[in-house]
């Protein structure tokens, strides 16, 4: 029996929770995978069951953004990501992927960080790939579309090569495990700015303390009603702001930002193809319903925490001027035509 499992099981199993740098050590473990699918297992069952600290996603994220190959930004370039969990079975629209596009054609640098879809019809990967943006792109082609258009995206399995050592046992749990929270923790470009969702509420003030440790100039992470990952245009929206060291509660309403409230109903999404149609409507003046006030809404979000704009119904302002111009649609058209050509030369 392998020791350094028997004794990190019973200490799991016992209660008792890991300091940041055993996190950091245990993670070490899984992916130079010095435990058996059947122990790796065990011990990540125990964590769920026991419930992850706030030290411990801390560990793992900074492990894995130690060991992932390195995005590097222009000189000065303070970038955005929008990101969530998944998991929280809502079925929705992606709307953090076209916000995190709307923040582009407002100014912003963004650094999309995502995969194909794990928990729903349609994850980032697949919605921007129906959009007809390249994702599978070398980390220089990346860099080359982010200088040429203020947007990028990394697929997740190109930067974090080693985790594919948990992918089966993961596969063959088939449960929610840490991993799951972690994607959203582990880009590996250096982000100034992040807007990042939870599936559950008790995820915030641990989430909250894994970003304290990456440096983050401003971030938020948020759940809003009825159990969704993003800012929610249904109703309240609980959120903890971080800054750099410092964090706050607060919480949000879809009128703070002058938007009316909708049902989940409304924010329904389907495959795709179909998410990356609606948005082209969107971003075309076709679509003005409830899933537009739900992606401005979380775009000036993004916008206020970059400072783009004092307050969120200021950026609500920036957001709606930016699509009904037609600037967004030129932004959208522009990262698709330069993915295909970075995607061509890199």
């Amino acid at each position: 029996m392998n020791q350094k499992y028997s004794e990190l099981a019973e200490s799991i199993l016992s209660g008792k929770p890991l300091a940041f740098e055993e996190a950091k050590t245990v993670m070490g473990l899984f992916l130079e995978e010095a435990f058996t699918p059947v122990q790796a297992g065990v011990i990540l069952t125990a964590l769920r069951m026991r419930g992850e600290t706030g030290d411990e996603l801390a560990g793992f994220s900074t492990y894995l953004r130690e060991r992932a190959i390195p995005f590097f930004l222009p000189a000065g370039t303070k970038a955005v990501d929008t990101c969530g969990t998944g998991g929280d079975g809502a079925g929705t629209f992606n709307i953090s992927t076209a916000a995190a596009l709307l923040a582009c054609a407002c100014g912003l640098a963004v650094v999309k960080h995502g995969n194909r879809a794990v928990s729903s019809p349609s994850g980032s990967a697949d919605f921007l790939e129906s959009l007809g943006i390249k994702i599978d792109l070398s980390p220089f082609a990346a860099g080359e579309l982010l200088r040429k258009t203020g947007f990028t995206f990394l697929y997740a399995p190109n930067y974090h090569p080693s985790v594919k050592a948990v992918q089966k046992i993961r596969q063959e749990l088939g449960i929610r495990t840490v991993f799951n929270i972690l994607g959203p923790l582990i880009n590996p470009a250096p982000i100034c700015f992040k807007l990042m969702g939870v599936y559950d509420h008790k995820l915030l003030p641990l989430v909250s303390e894994a970003l304290k440790h990456q440096g983050v100039e401003r971030a938020m992470v948020v759940w809003g009603e009825p159990g969704l990952d993003e800012v929610s245009p249904c109703g309240y929206t609980r959120a903890i702001l971080v800054e750099k060291e410092r964090t706050r509660e607060f919480s949000l309403l879809p009128r703070d930002a002058g938007i009316e409230a909708c049902s989940l109903e409304d924010l329904r999404g389907g495959e795709s193809k179909e998410n990356a149609d609606k948005f082209l409507a969107l971003c075309e003046g076709r679509e003005r319903g409830p899933l537009r006030g739900a992606v401005i809404l979380n775009t000036a979000v993004i916008l206020w925490l970059a400072g783009k704009a004092e307050n969120i119904k200021a950026a609500r302002f920036m957001v709606e001027n930016i699509l009904d111009s037609g600037i967004a649609l030129d932004t959208i058209r522009s990262i698709i035509r330069v993915s295909r050509v970075c995607a061509e030369g890199g």
